[in-house]
């Protein structure tokens, strides 16, 4: 009897496994990079080609087609657009040769651009944990990547958005502040988006030198080093500043001792 019902349950909860959903398999690779586009109102026609271009380029250039060959397992990347709303520019797509790096930036040049709205940069990076957490891959390191050209004028706090997708697992969170139409933006995007082990912020001086400083980046996430990235002139004139200091007191001290 004991064994007949052992049978029966057997049976039932293989009907039943039968009746559930299959799960999708979770691929792992050795990246996850979500690029966070900024696409608001501020950013005209001409410089949303400018930006699209320079992704687009940076995944077709020789240097990262060998960076993306060069990983065991591949990256899944996935391009996302936001203004006050987040959009699915290119669906994440597993990269793992030259070819593939390829094919996603002619994806990236065929993305249509979905809105023109206000600049919500906390509620974008917020939506691009989500999707890192909740699509069909597991990285050995997770990366967010945001440019626009504005701070955050709607939605959420970004830095509140920063730590609560650091603290969810996110490895790193990178910035590319496009310079000109906001003062300070490289430092607002330092203080608030920047955030994880190795992060960093490289900032481009205008629309038009965008394409080198997004390849730049690029290719540090998916190589996993740090940039080196130039320090502001008015950190330059602190460090002339200290220095000149420094030697006007050797001076003294040898003329006067």
């Amino acid at each position: 009897m004991i064994r007949k019902l052992g049978i029966v349950l057997a049976a039932a909860v293989a009907a039943g496994s039968l009746l559930m959903p299959a799960r999708a398999a979770t691929i792992h690779v050795d990246l996850e990079l979500a690029l966070v586009v900024d696409v608001s109102g501020s950013v005209d026609s001409t410089e949303f080609a400018l930006q699209q271009t320079g992704y687009a380029n940076a995944f077709k250039s020789a240097s990262v087609q060998n960076d993306i060959a060069q990983l065991q397992n591949g990256a899944a990347v996935a391009l996302i657009y936001f203004d006050q709303g987040q959009y699915i520019g290119v669906n994440w797509t597993l990269l793992q040769t030259g070819a593939d790096s390829f094919a996603f930036g002619n994806a990236i040049a065929a993305a249509a651009r979905p809105g023109s709205g206000n600049t919500g940069v906390g509620d974008a990076i917020t939506y691009a944990k989500n999707q890192i957490l909740g699509n069909n891959y597991t990285g050995g390191r997770e990366v967010i990547d945001v440019s626009g050209d504005g701070s955050t004028n709607v939605g959420s706090d970004a830095a509140t958005a920063r730590n609560a997708a650091l603290a969810a697992g996110v490895a790193q969170i990178n910035g590319l502040p496009i310079l000109g139409s906001e003062a300070n933006l490289d430092t607002w995007y330092a203080a608030n988006v920047q955030g994880g082990s190795g992060s960093f912020t490289i900032a481009a001086s205008g629309f038009s030198t965008f394409q080198s400083a997004v390849q730049t980046k690029i290719e540090a996430e998916i190589t996993g080093t740090n940039p080196t990235v130039p320090l502001p002139a008015a950190v330059w004139g602190g460090l002339a500043m200290l220095a000149g200091a420094a030697g006007m007191s050797r001076f003294s001290k040898r003329k006067f001792a």
